[in-house]
């Protein structure tokens, strides 16, 4: 998936809330696409169980050119497949929200395979991940609230420059980080 550059026209529409406000109102965010594509693009960048749920063949299979027998265990890499630079370009392992809007600004819905996600994070095989949308509507509320109520900023080093962001130390390591 080519990258885009974050540019005004794709910023959400603040201009509702007072220049004297800290923040927008909490419907503005919630209406907007800033909250959208920073959910998806965490589920897709960080997903909460990178190894999946495993899954078992319910019939004998050949994948491949390779004989898998009724009831092994197969375990679908989700961080890989959200990853896959043949998907989503050279920044896969970015950060970069952006990525989930088109030319116009609008959300892009993804493929079938991915039940209209642009990530596999909630569905691997035949069956979508049952607690998908509470997922989804918490980390949206939560990331709605956060923006409307923070001020993020990064932290700076002695001499006032922003520090590097080191963003594999907090990753956490297990079936769920």
């Amino acid at each position: 998936m080519p990258s885009r550059k974050y540019s005004a026209e794709h910023k959400p529409n603040w201009t509702l809330w007072s220049a004297a406000t800290a923040s927008p109102p909490l419907l503005t965010l919630l209406a907007s696409h800033a909250c959208a594509q920073i959910v998806e693009e965490v589920h897709r960048w960080r997903p909460s169980v990178p190894l999946g749920l495993n899954h078992a063949s319910a019939e004998d299979d050949w994948y491949e050119g390779m004989f898998i027998p009724k009831g092994t265990v197969c375990v679908g890499n989700i961080w890989h497949c959200n990853h896959d630079r043949a998907v989503f370009g050279e920044a896969a392992d970015e950060f970069r929200p952006e990525r989930h809007l088109d030319e116009r600004g609008d959300l892009l819905s993804g493929s079938m395979e991915t039940v209209q996600a642009g990530h596999i994070t909630f569905v691997f095989g035949q069956r979508v991940c049952v607690g998908k949308y509470l997922a989804i509507d918490t980390l949206f509320i939560t990331t709605a609230r956060m923006l409307r109520a923070a001020k993020l900023e990064r932290v700076r080093d002695e001499s006032g420059k922003e520090a590097p962001l080191d963003l594999d130390t907090l990753m956490q390591t297990g079936l769920v980080a």
